[in-house]
C-alpha cells in the first residue's frame, strides 16, 4: 500500500514538519540554528506521527527529539556601539568594551581586523588596540606624537574612526564587530612665546607701551575660549612697575620711569 505520513501531534508550534511521502521529519523554520537551540533547550518531546495505508488503515508513534551540540559562533551587539575619545587622550589609553559573547562559553580572544577614518582612505590599524578582555584602546606602542596628530580636533573637526573587531572562540568560530570612534574637543594649552622688548628711557608718561607678547591657542583660534594675561613675576626692586593693559589684552605697559644707567634689563614672566 502507499503510506501517508503526517504530525498528528505537534506540541511545538510547527517548529518541525514531516514529508507526507517519505515520512522524513526536517526543521520547519526560516532560521532553524535560533528556534532549535541547545543551549536553550535540548529535549523536544510530544510529537505524534501518523501514518495511513491507502486502504484507510493507520498507526501513531510518539518522537522526541533531541539536538545535539555543536560551535555556536561568538557574536556581537547587533547595533553598532559609538565610543567617543578626547582629543588629548594618550596611548594606551582606554576607549571601551568591545567583548562579544559566546553560548558556549568558550574563552573569547580579540585582534584589531581593521581601522579607517572618515575623512582619509588609509589605514589607523597602528591607532588602535584590543586585549584579551576585549577593551579597545589607544595602541600603547604609536608614537604619542603621531597620536595627537591623528585625533587633533581642531585640525580634523567631525572626525570619527570606523573599527573592526574579531572575536574568536578557539573552535573555529569567529565574529567581527563595526564600532564607531568619534573624537571629541578638550581644553588645548596656550603656548606663550619668549619675546625681547625694546623700550626708550626717560619716558615721561605712564602707563607708556611696552610690547605686545605672542601666545597661540587652537582654541581661540576655533573661537570657542578666550584668554586672559597676567604678569606672575618680575624684578623684586621693580614690583608692579610692568602689568598687561587689561587681562584680556596681551599688550605690556610699563609705570614708572626708566633710567639705562640704573638698570638697563627687566626680566618678566607671565601666565596665560
Amino acid at each position: 500500500d502507499t503510506l501517508t505520513w503526517s504530525l498528528y501531534t505537534d506540541p511545538w508550534s510547527g517548529i518541525l514538519a514531516i514529508d507526507a511521502t517519505t515520512g522524513i521529519m526536517y526543521a520547519n523554520s526560516s532560521d532553524p540554528t535560533t528556534d532549535l537551540d541547545y543551549e536553550s533547550q535540548i529535549t523536544y518531546a510530544g510529537f505524534v506521527m501518523a501514518v495511513t495505508d491507502s486502504g484507510g488503515l493507520s498507526a501513531t508513534c510518539e518522537v522526541t527529539l533531541k539536538l545535539l551540540d555543536e560551535n555556536d559562533d561568538p557574536s556581537f551587539d547587533s547595533s553598532t556601539t559609538t565610543f567617543y575619545l578626547a582629543e588629548d587622550a594618550d596611548p594606551g589609553d582606554d576607549i571601551g568594551d568591545a567583548s562579544a559573547t559566546d553560548e558556549d562559553g568558550d574563552t573569547l580572544s580579540y585582534s584589531l581586523d581593521f581601522a579607517f577614518a572618515s575623512d582619509d582612505t588609509g589605514s589607523y590599524a597602528w591607532l588602535f588596540d584590543v586585549d584579551s578582555s576585549g577593551e579597545l584602546y589607544v595602541s600603547s606602542t604609536a608614537a604619542s606624537g603621531r597620536v595627537s596628530n591623528a585625533i587633533d580636533y581642531e585640525d580634523h573637526t567631525g572626525r570619527y574612526f570606523t573599527v573592526g573587531v574579531k572575536a574568536s572562540d578557539g573552535n573555529g568560530g569567529t565574529a567581527l564587530g563595526n564600532f564607531i570612534v568619534s573624537i571629541t574637543d578638550a581644553n588645548d594649552a596656550p603656548v606663550a612665546n619668549t619675546s625681547i622688548f625694546y623700550v626708550e628711557e626717560n619716558i615721561d608718561y605712564s602707563p607708556y607701551f611696552v610690547g605686545n607678547v605672542t601666545v597661540y591657542d587652537q582654541d581661540v583660534e576655533q573661537g570657542t575660549q578666550s584668554l586672559s594675561y597676567y604678569i606672575t613675576k618680575d624684578d623684586d626692586d621693580t614690583s608692579g612697575a610692568f602689568d598687561f593693559k587689561s587681562d584680556s589684552v596681551p599688550t605690556v605697559v610699563g609705570n614708572f620711569a626708566l633710567d639705562y644707567e640704573s638698570q638697563s634689563t627687566f626680566e618678566l614672566t607671565y601666565k596665560v
